[in-house]
């Protein structure tokens, strides 16, 4: 073994402390960076093989009547290369087990071997016979969810009709990847499912032989899809069309869209933090050992070792402890990512799950991290290479402290001398302290970042479920219904309290270039159950003219109150109206990001079809809320009933995985805050130790002496956590805006709570690693260091 290699291993063995922690912080950022990025790639790629395998459309329309043969229309506008025409309606299912009405999807079933878009994988089972009019296919959450099986039957009530049904297999679509109830906030995969069930038995219920109400098309990828979009809407407003949408503002897809766009602003965010921290640490290393090194580095340089030579010595050292941190780090974040990722999947239904760990990531990893280690050590390998043997062998002047700015004042410090010690070492070595101080912040920014996040979700909970929806029950109609009537009907049912009419419609609203398609919500001027609030929490009284947009809306379209936006309706008459803006409420939940509300008075005069309705909200008592369930489903018109309870619980089921991603943070921050107070005690430790040595032998106790080093850790710390603060708010920001997607909209809201266990958990980690070095301060042997020549 050559010299400079044994030389290599003592030098390791020696800092073996110091390696281990740089070691350490390079594995969690490896690990850090494989998870996220196998994540991202691994949902992109299930996304896209998906989507084409099983003929994702691009564009959907919903009609209300509509000639099978408008799909030969549809088809020869340029660019369209495939159109599906498809029967769609909400029904109402009652499932044994079940006390509450289930809402459900009704789908025209594809026929075997017939080509169509978003098409259906069978996971278990058979597609419907043709002509059979009692089978049906159900996506399979929910048939898992509510225990039915190949054979089960249940009952649904089809048009005012109960009808008894049978599964006969269970699915996958594209098409419902994440699904839930309209207007609900989580999807539920108990209370809500999709079914398939034979064309023309599902015509013949809904008296739609030979027409559709829904259709899917497929484009080619040069084409603009808003051209052909506004052709198919064109095309389509004769037959009851309630205007086309891209695949972009599908629900599915812009809600697995939106944790895409997470998962890559989490990956940007973390990937530098992880880097800069793991060049810093080795920046110290290096910078200190090399330091020491000086009188080895001469006499090497005197025995005829090049320059390139010695600099590729001291850079191996570096790329070992990285080396052994990447090795962790890349078996750690092979394991933790097929972790996370079945995590991720979870939420989302789909039929195989290609995990993507290429090669291309685990090297990316590597040169990332490699680059990270060069790019810290090359300062002071520069600096070594650069030192003249003649200057090398000899000591390096004794570093010159100056008085400090209290000092000059007169100021009298705690423990004055051990005091004056500690801010005077600061101060003289000022770009160190600042270093030291910004990465014990970066690992406090680390913590509150996905604690934010986290407090966020709960405020958007609270504020949804208890300040703005506050009605245990959503009940929707099939079509508008008497308003009065309606009211007084609903009140007479089992249990309920409370009755808030709401009528919904569709429409698209221009400002400006900027245009799209949104719901608009009709309510009394005053409810108690659902209502607007403003950016303060308070509840807003809905004027008798104009209408009310949320912030998320104003924020999109760049206006505010006073502007005026183009409605243009979609059933009916399709009546264009021009409407001031009188309020900006805020709404977290997304399916309300493009949500107008207005008096249902005003709405209902602008549709010129009377005093109507589409659904109530309801104050239950809980004691007859069975009795309500039982009766709902038996009343034809209803065909969504949305439980706020459930919605609740199914949130805070969401918030659980939330919760442990919170911890796996907390476990790479303490690494972070380890690695580097340990260092930059060790450090410290080094540099000083004939300082402490001389201190103990003029008679300085040896908690005087460890006060001097622990002293000066909490101080930086002390600089570190308000700036760390800062910085985790802001990357907290930026975090709840990438996870933000159609389904909600965190508002970024940090709990002082949450602040202060930030603070515990950094102090809890820089006490520990200061006493690991602390101890040493004990076992120093004086007559040794006080050996060493000037």
């Amino acid at each position: 073994m050559r010299g400079l290699n044994r030389k290599l291993i003592r030098d390791l063995w020696r800092m073996r402390g110091q390696a281990l922690a740089i070691a350490l912080v390079t594995a969690a950022g490896t690990t850090a960076f494989i998870t996220l990025l196998g994540t991202l790639l691994s949902l992109e790629k299930t996304q896209s093989a998906y989507y084409e395998r099983f003929k994702f459309a691009d564009i959907f329309a919903n009609v209300r009547r509509a000639p099978e043969s408008v799909a030969n229309e549809l088809v020869r506008i340029p660019g369209v290369k495939q159109v599906t025409t498809r029967i769609v309606f909400n029904v109402v299912v009652d499932v044994g087990g079940m006390r509450e009405p289930i809402n459900s999807l009704l789908i025209s079933a594809p026929r075997e071997g017939e080509a169509t878009l978003n098409n259906i994988y069978i996971r278990k089972g058979r597609l419907v016979r043709p002509g059979s009019a009692d089978e049906v296919v159900m996506i399979e959450p929910f048939a898992e969810a509510n225990g039915l099986h190949l054979g089960s039957h249940f009952s649904a009530t089809i048009k005012g009709h109960r009808k008894e049904l049978k599964l006969v297999g269970t699915a996958l679509s594209p098409e419902y990847i994440f699904f839930g109830v309209p207007g609900a906030m989580v999807p539920d995969d108990r209370r809500f499912g999709v079914m398939w069930m034979d064309r023309d038995a599902l015509a013949a219920a809904f008296d739609l032989r030979e027409a559709a109400n829904d259709v899917s098309l497929s484009v080619l990828p040069t084409v603009s899809i808003d051209d052909v979009i506004n052709k198919v809407d064109w095309l389509l407003q004769r037959f009851g069309g309630v205007g086309a949408y891209a695949r972009k503002d599908h629900v599915s897809h812009a809600t697995l869209n939106g944790d895409i766009e997470q998962l890559r602003t989490t990956t940007e965010i973390a990937a530098p933090l992880f880097l800069g921290v793991v060049a810093f640490l080795l920046h110290m290393l290096m910078m200190r050992h090399v330091e020491t090194e000086r009188e080895h580095i001469g006499v090497l340089k005197a025995f005829g070792y090049r320059n390139r030579t010695i600099a590729w010595h001291y850079m191996k050292l570096v790329l070992v402890i990285v080396g052994v941190g990447i090795c962790a780090g890349l078996a750690g974040g092979a394991q933790l990512g097929r972790a996370v990722t079945r995590l991720f999947a979870a939420n989302y239904h789909f039929p195989f799950l290609e995990y993507s760990l290429t090669p291309t990531v685990f090297a990316a990893a590597i040169v990332i991290q490699l680059a990270a280690a060069v790019i810290g050590a090359f300062g002071s390998l520069h600096s070594a290479v650069r030192l003249p043997p003649a200057v090398a062998m000899r000591a390096p002047p004794p570093p010159v402290y100056r008085r400090t700015i209290l000092e000059m004042l007169g100021l009298r410090l705690i423990n004055d001398q051990p005091t004056r010690m500690i801010l005077r070492h600061v101060i003289r070595w000022p770009a160190r302290s600042l270093m030291t101080s910004l990465g014990i912040a970066l690992a406090t920014a680390i913590l509150i970042a996905p604690m934010a996040v986290f407090d966020s979700a709960k405020h958007m909970v609270q504020v949804h479920f208890f300040m703005a929806e506050r009605q245990d029950l959503t009940v929707a109609f099939a079509q508008v219904r008497p308003r009065y009537a309606s009211i007084v009907a609903i009140e007479h049912e089992p249990g309920v309290l409370r009755v808030e009419p709401f009528r919904a419609t569709l429409a698209n609203i221009s400002f400006g270039k900027r245009r799209r398609r949104i719901t608009v919500i009709g309510k009394e001027a005053v409810n108690q159950l659902s209502r607007p609030v403003l950016k303060d929490l308070e509840a807003l009284a809905i004027p008798s003219s104009g209408i009310v947009v949320s912030s998320s809306m104003a924020s999109w379209l760049g206006a505010g109150v006073g502007d005026f936006l183009d409605v243009q309706f979609l059933e009916g008459r399709r009546p264009l109206v021009h409407l001031p803006i009188v309020a900006v409420a805020e709404s977290y939940v997304g399916l309300t990001f493009f949500v107008l509300h207005m008096n249902i008075h005003q709405l209902n005069r602008i549709m010129a079809d009377g005093d109507v309705l589409t659904g109530v909200n309801l104050r239950l008592d809980p004691t007859q809320a069975y009795n309500l369930f039982d009766a709902l489903k038996n009343v034809p018109s209803v065909t969504g009933v949305v439980s706020h309870t459930a919605q609740l619980q199914a949130m805070r089921r969401m918030m659980q995985q939330t919760t442990r991603m919170t911890l796996l943070n907390v476990v790479f921050a303490a690494i972070i805050a380890f690695g580097i107070v340990y260092n930059n005690a060790r450090i410290s430790l080094a540099e000083r130790s004939r300082e402490l040595a001389t201190m103990r032998m003029l008679g300085f106790s040896r908690l005087q002496v460890s006060y001097i080093l622990f002293g000066e850790l909490a101080l930086l710390t002390f600089a570190a956590v308000p700036l760390g603060a800062a910085i985790g708010y802001w990357l907290g920001w930026k975090l709840t805006a990438g996870a933000s997607n159609e389904m909600f909209r965190l508002p970024l809201w940090v709990e002082w709570n949450s602040f202060g266990y930030t603070i515990v958990t950094v102090l809890a980690t820089v006490i520990l690693s200061s006493l690991v070095v602390v101890r040493r301060v004990f076992g120093l042997d004086l007559i040794s260091i006080l050996k060493t020549r000037d």
